[in-house]
């Protein structure tokens, strides 16, 4: 027995256009569409920043792309589509060769691993889905009434919080705890999303920058941090592929309202003094539709291994059926969510289609965690993952610090020693080369050396198949949320019908992002070999002078790279601006 409830995009409805056209007719579609016209033309025009705002000495602008794909981006930089981005960050700025995001690799971790500086398993939010066994509750954060949630559910402080005596302003970001002030734009959101015009969203962020210069005449002082969302692009990939047309339109429709904001900043008198982030939260990979894997299915057809064969018979087909729950519990009493849960040997969290989580029901019930056995007897009976195209990595809990990994290509046990900055990480490969080590010999002599620290890993792994994994494994698995049994998705294969593009995976598609920091002090034109996703706060705070805000709270996984921005040497860029492409006006 399965129950599910699929949803795409931020945020969402869970309403198709088509249903909606037709029970409101098009002349009531006609004039929802003129006001929300007339709305955004009475959108405030370019604005002049007072003499009397208080301007903080330095300033930082952040430009979040959600699903902007590696790949993709440098294709349209090449063909000349993205002339705002190449001015400022390709020629005016610093880039990262091979920046990473935080795995899993989908929006909600990210976000919040952007603000705090921390991997999803020390924060706690491990997907757009999680289910916690000590409270039973499943979030699903991928609906209107659930989208912005996700900001009572994490346990790290953000940077926002770190510096409640500065003015802060987030536009459209779900994650934003302690901002001073947002711009959400919501109820026109809701309509773009109703109807998937997913790029007006994108568009109004941008257009709505003298929003922000009005709001610091009214308040008398510029944002010390103004974080800009664009969530559209990430559904439009979703939904058409990140090589659709639609997507590259998209994409050129977010460089325009970048262009408009730096406008913005730059009318203000601010562009001298503001440093400016052009990040992401994950890649984006086009899925085959026949490459469909239905893991619920599979793991029905398995036979319930829920009290580790002690079940008995709940299936007409005579067998043991496995139940696989995967939808939101919602709040209420706990009891009741207790008793619809114990119908269930299963929970899976999806999110992003590419990366499943599934919590097991051990012998003592859901209260309490499966024994490392009975996790470990739960995976034997699963078929050998060579029958299994579909599927890339699995990983398992094996104890503290420990995490077992089986592919296609073989086994290893990853360890960890010690917590925090000081830990070190070895692979014990038990069967074959299930990391790819083989593919570079200076990969596999590094591997074969044995412990090394997080910052080693990174740099030895940046390029690699599955990057910077070693150490992000571990520390997944160090949040209760994280589930028992973690499942990635291989090549262009997805773990839910319908959509064109996804991510989530380990692979390097999947966690590979653009990063560019371009500021005052910052070379013109530059590059450095790595980073990670969790080090963009702390580089933030370091440029704002502010890295003593992080003394007093606990150790964080992202370390400041503002020297190495500083210090990036100019080098010739394999992408070069089309000859007579003009920078567009606002």
């Amino acid at each position: 027995m399965i129950e599910s409830d699929s949803s795409r995009g931020l945020p969402s409805a869970r309403i198709r256009g088509r249903g909606v056209r037709g029970s409101l007719g098009s002349k009531s579609i006609g004039i929802i569409t003129l006001l929300l016209w007339v709305g955004g033309c009475l959108s405030p025009g370019r604005l002049s920043l007072s003499s009397e705002v208080d301007r903080p000495t330095v300033a930082a602008v952040v430009f979040l792309v959600d699903g902007l794909d590696h790949a993709r981006f440098q294709e349209s930089l090449h063909d000349g589509l993205l002339p705002n981005i190449q001015a400022r960050f390709l020629d005016g700025g610093v880039g990262v060769d091979y920046a990473i995001a935080s795995l899993p690799p989908t929006t909600y971790p990210n976000l919040v691993s952007l603000l705090t500086g921390c991997f999803p398993g020390h924060h706690g939010i491990v997907g757009n889905q999680w289910f916690d066994r000590r409270s039973l509750v499943f979030e699903d954060y991928d609906s209107a009434a659930t989208y912005r949630a996700v900001n009572g559910d994490f346990n790290r402080s953000t940077m926002y919080e770190l510096m409640a005596d500065r003015f802060t302003v987030s536009v459209q970001c779900p994650a934003r705890r302690g901002v001073t002030h947002t711009i959400d734009n919501w109820a026109r959101t809701g309509i773009d999303w109703l109807f998937h015009q997913y790029s007006h969203t994108d568009r109004r962020v941008g257009t709505g920058a003298p929003k922000v210069v009005a709001l610091a005449n009214r308040v008398g002082r510029w944002p010390s941090i103004w974080m800009n969302y664009f969530p559209g692009l990430d559904a439009i990939a979703h939904e058409s592929g990140p090589e659709s047309a639609d997507y590259r339109d998209g994409l050129q429709m977010v460089d325009r309202a970048i262009g408009r904001i730096m406008n913005a900043v730059e009318g203000a008198g601010m562009a001298d003094r503001t440093y400016f982030f052009l990040i992401t939260d994950h890649g984006h990979i086009t899925v085959d539709r026949l490459h469909v894997f239905d893991v619920a299915k599979w793991l029905e057809d398995r036979g319930s291994l829920s009290r580790i064969d002690r079940l008995e018979s709940r299936s007409h087909r005579g067998a043991a059926a496995m139940r696989v729950y995967s939808r939101r519990t919602g709040g209420g009493d706990y009891a009741k969510r207790l008793a619809k849960l114990n119908r269930y040997d299963v929970v899976m969290t999806n999110g992003a289609y590419r990366r499943l989580a599934l919590h097991l029901r051990g012998e003592r019930g859901w209260p309490y965690p499966p024994t490392l056995d009975e996790v470990a007897r739960f995976a034997d009976r699963l078929p050998a993952l060579d029958s299994f195209p579909a599927l890339e990595l699995m990983a398992r809990r094996a104890g503290d610090g420990r995490v077992r990994v089986d592919s296609r290509f073989g086994s290893a046990l990853v360890q960890r020693d010690g917590n925090g900055p000081t830990a070190r990480y070895r692979v014990e490969v038990e069967d074959g080369d299930p990391f790819h080590f083989d593919d570079s010999d200076a990969l596999d002599r590094f591997a074969s050396e044995g412990w090394h620290d997080a910052e080693e890993w990174l740099a030895a792994t940046a390029d690699a198949r599955y990057p910077d994994f070693v150490v992000q494994i571990a520390a997944l698995f160090d949040s209760p949320r994280s589930g028992d049994i973690l499942l990635f998705a291989a090549d262009d294969w997805t773990f839910d019908a319908g959509y064109r593009g996804g991510h989530g995976s380990c692979l390097a598609r999947d966690m590979r992002v653009p990063m560019f920091i371009a500021g005052p002090d910052i070379p013109r034109g530059g590059r450095i070999r790595h980073a990670r996703l969790v080090d963009v706060m702390p580089t933030l705070l370091d440029f704002l002078n502010e890295s003593d805000r992080l003394d007093d709270v606990q150790p964080i996984d992202g370390t400041s790279r503002a020297d190495e921005f500083r210090a990036a040497d100019p080098v010739n860029h394999e992408i070069t601006r089309s000859p007579n492409r003009q920078m567009p006006g606002p």
